[in-house]
């Protein structure tokens, strides 16, 4: 087994680990090869399979072991399953306490960066074809983000309009929404609405 262990703690990432375990439970895939960049998996039936590992050769091509280990499925699988699980988790301690505690850029990093990655189910945007621009006030408790397109129809980049201050907006609008956990969010306003709304 310490071929597989090998194998596991040195190339294994979530993308391989659900190929790899979809491809030793499946009932349709009764035999046949699995690839990996260090090691061969050959299913000989649904319980049963050989890992082989590669080697390289003096030519710099790459061979396959003729040695195998023959492994049960279930055991791979469990192997597999205990493996990702330890790459990911870290085991805590009885009595041992884990903390984070962050100031106000990490704050602010941690909630625009949440915007940023979540553009599209919040504004119902292609994230691509937009621009983001975005304000915070510690002070007050509140935050502001905005995209607008960022190319005119002959691609030519629109920057946020000189007219636009965020942080007055963000003092003067009411809040568009009472929690970022459900839809209707967002509302969309022409740049006449927003100049209105910053010089109230």
């Amino acid at each position: 087994m310490d071929i597989i262990n090998t194998f596991f703690s040195g190339e294994l990432n979530q993308d391989m680990y659900e190929a790899m375990r979809n491809f030793l439970i499946s009932p349709e895939i009764r035999e046949g090869k699995f690839e990996g960049n260090e090691i061969l998996i050959n299913k000989l039936n649904r319980n049963t399979a050989i890992v082989y590992k590669e080697y390289e050769l003096k030519d710099g091509s790459f061979e396959y072991s003729s040695e195998g280990s023959i492994c049960e499925i279930d055991n791979l699988v469990r192997l597999l399953d205990e493996t990702m699980k330890s790459s990911i988790y870290k085991e805590l301690e009885l009595g041992k306490y884990r903390i984070i505690k962050i100031g106000r850029n990490a704050l602010y990093e941690l909630i625009y960066e949440h915007f940023i990655s979540q553009q599209f189910d919040f504004f119902e945007v292609n994230p691509v074809q937009v621009m983001d621009s975005f304000e915070i006030d510690f002070e007050n408790g509140e935050f502001i983000f905005m995209v607008h397109k960022c190319e005119d129809g002959n691609k030519n980049l629109i920057p946020l309009p000189k007219e636009i201050d965020l942080i007055k907006l963000m003092k003067n609008m009411k809040d568009t929404t009472n929690t970022i956990f459900q839809d209707n969010r967002y509302i969309e306003l022409t740049l006449d609405d927003i100049i209105v709304i910053q010089n109230k």
